[in-house]
Parts: C-alpha cells; sequence; structure tokens
C-alpha cells in the first residue's frame, strides 16, 4: 500500500452526520454539570484529608501518652526492687561488719 493514497484516504474530508452538532453540544452541557459537580470533590476531598489527619495524630498522641505512663510504672517498679535489694545487701554488709568487728 502507497503511504501517500493512505494519507489522502486518511485526510478526505468528510460530511460529519446530520445529528453531530445536537451530539457534540449535549456532551458539552454534561460535561459542564460534570464540572460544576467536580468542583466540590476537591474541597471535600481535602476536608476528609484534614479531619483523617487529625483524627490519625490523636491516636498517635494517645497511644504515646499511653506508652509514656506503662514506662513511667515500670521505671518506679524497677526502682523500688532496686531499692528493695540495695537494703538486703546493705544489712548483709552491716550483718558481716558487725560480725567481724565483735559487736
Amino acid at each position: 500500500m502507497d503511504i501517500e493514497e493512505s494519507l489522502r484516504r486518511a485526510l478526505r474530508v468528510e460530511e460529519p452526520p446530520p445529528d453531530f452538532t445536537r451530539r457534540v453540544m449535549a456532551k458539552v452541557a454534561t460535561g459542564a454539570q460534570a464540572r460544576r459537580r467536580a468542583r466540590w470533590h476537591l474541597p471535600l476531598a481535602l476536608a476528609a484529608s484534614v479531619v483523617l489527619a487529625v483524627v490519625g495524630l490523636g491516636i498517635v498522641r494517645q497511644q504515646r501518652e499511653a506508652q509514656r505512663l506503662h514506662s513511667a510504672q515500670q521505671l518506679a517498679i524497677a526502682l523500688e526492687i532496686t531499692s528493695s535489694q540495695l537494703n538486703q545487701v546493705q544489712q548483709m554488709l552491716n550483718r558481716k561488719q558487725t560480725s567481724e568487728n565483735g559487736i
């Protein structure tokens, strides 16, 4: 097939169908309505994103606070155990020193 002939066929002038203008104008009107509806999509999506971000940050903050409280409780328990063990060692050292001094 000749390239020039293919181009002539592809570029030949054709008359549009009789209802072409009506169909185009109907699609233009439908597109305008869709654009009017679509104008609300972006602000709603942004608002939803902000709400989700705020809720997400609130949840993260609550989780961190709960972790902080748990860590503080664990530290208090560890300090109590350490204090108790140090008291026992101190008592043992005092008894040993007393027995060595013959008191």
